[in-house]
């Protein structure tokens, strides 16, 4: 019993000391399979999906559903409004001939947005919330394979 709470330790110690030397953030989202480092754009991205140049990317992780789609997830921080983050991908999706599903914008206290779009065999999902600062905005981009 010892020993596998020494090696599981040892696990997380190691996880975190990679993500501290990648650049990348150690995800605890229970679905997440890889931490990638921040600079890298996850394969499943299409190289041109859009992020401002001002956005500081604080995770990037390769994930899976549990009912069994693959995936990738990038967040962000943002200083644009909910309504700029999801027009960036709203302009994305119908120049890149995706079929938008979902555009919700909540403006005022909340600051929240939720975007999605489908084509071929992917899904991208946009979700945004306020930093618990109030000085910008958390988005969180995935882009997951369809059934």
């Amino acid at each position: 019993m010892l020993l596998l709470v020494s090696v599981i330790g040892n696990v997380l110690l190691y996880l975190k000391w990679n993500a501290f030397k990648t650049g990348g953030a150690v995800a605890t989202n229970p679905y997440s399979d890889a931490v990638l480092a921040n600079d890298t754009l996850p394969s499943q991205f299409p190289k041109d999906l859009p992020i401002e140049s001002e956005a500081v990317v604080t995770s990037t992780y390769a994930t899976h559903t549990e009912d069994g789609r693959s995936g990738a997830v990038r967040e962000y921080t943002s200083k644009l409004s909910p309504t700029e983050v999801v027009a960036n991908y709203k302009s994305f999706a119908y120049a890149n001939n995706w079929t938008v599903t979902i555009e919700n914008v909540e403006s005022g206290n909340s600051s929240t947005g939720l975007f999605s779009a489908v084509k071929d065999n992917q899904t991208l999902e946009v979700s945004i919330a306020p930093l618990d600062t109030n000085q910008g905005l958390r988005v969180k981009v995935t882009v997951l394979q369809a059934y």
